[in-house]
Formats: structure tokens, C-alpha cells, sequence
């Protein structure tokens, strides 16, 4: 990987939710309004280990905002503030989708191939978008999680526990 990829993939995974991250504080933090507030961020399974496709600057981004979450959950608990991260497995997706479906026979491999991978999973199937959105939703809600700061949520359905990868 060229060192101009490796430095775009940083800046647009890792360095996009520094700046959310950036815009949104303020307005958790300011004296006069409602204190605190919960931040998720999306890092992927490449952050915790390598599953076989070279993605290595996406990879290290994405385990960049692992610890950028559990440094931002210490320095700001004080405020109200919890910080969490959910960790997507193979989630299938409109892209997903939309490979198998193409006319050209190289994305309907790689579709072939995510899937593959995603069935790998002891669970047995990809996951879906509302498996994504359903932690990020007990991450966000005060009653369920509101103890719950600088931690990771993997849903993979068990695929890095259990993975040749």
C-alpha cells in the first residue's frame, strides 16, 4: 500500500470521527445546556485481527478509534459523557448486495467471498445492519448501558472467537 492510500484511509476512517467527535463535544460539555450524552463509534473486526483480505491501512484506522473511544470515554466521563464502540463483523449491506447482483463477474466474487467468510461465523449467517443498529442502541440508552463507558461490542457472530483468521 502506497503511503498516500495508507494516509487517505487513515484520514477518512479514523480522522471522520475525530472531527464528529470534535463538533459534538462542545454541545455535551457546555455549562449552560443538558450535560453529558453518548457517543458510539463504528470501528470492524480488522481493528481486532487479520481476516485474510490486505486492508492494512483500513485495519489500522479502525483499531485507531478503538483506543481513540477508550481515551475519549476517561477524559470525559467527568462530564457526562460515555463513549463506546461498536465492532461490526461481515454485515451484509446494500454494497454487499448490489456486488452479487453486478454484471461484472469480479464483484459478484468478492460478494461470493464475503459471504463465505460471514457464514464462517458460528452463528452461521452475515450479519445484518439491524444486528449493528441493536447494539448501538443498548449502548445508547441510559437504562440499559448507562454504566457502560470505553468498552468495545463485537458482533460478528462469534467470528473472531472462532475464525481461522
Amino acid at each position: 500500500m502506497s503511503s498516500e492510500a495508507f494516509d487517505a484511509q487513515i484520514r477518512l476512517n479514523l480522522g471522520s470521527v475525530h472531527h464528529s467527535v470534535s463538533a459534538v463535544l462542545p454541545f455535551m460539555t457546555a455549562r449552560d445546556g443538558p450535560k453529558g450524552g453518548v457517543i458510539v463509534n463504528n470501528a470492524s473486526v480488522t481493528a481486532l485481527r487479520y481476516i485474510g483480505k490486505p486492508q492494512i491501512g483500513y485495519a489500522a484506522a479502525k483499531a485507531g478509534i478503538l483506543n481513540y473511544t477508550r481515551h475519549l470515554a476517561a477524559m470525559y466521563a467527568s462530564k457526562g459523557v460515555r463513549a463506546n464502540v461498536v465492532v461490526p463483523g461481515i454485515i451484509w449491506t446494500p454494497l454487499v448486495e448490489n456486488l452479487g447482483n453486478s454484471d461484472k463477474h469480479a464483484d459478484r466474487e468478492v460478494c461470493t467471498s464475503i459471504r463465505r467468510t460471514g457464514e464462517m461465523a458460528p452463528l452461521g449467517r452475515m450479519g445484518t445492519a439491524e444486528d449493528v443498529a441493536n447494539a448501538v442502541l443498548f449502548l445508547c440508552s441510559e437504562m440499559a448501558a448507562g454504566y457502560v463507558t470505553g468498552q468495545e461490542i463485537v458482533v460478528d457472530g462469534g467470528l473472531t472467537t472462532s475464525s481461522p483468521f
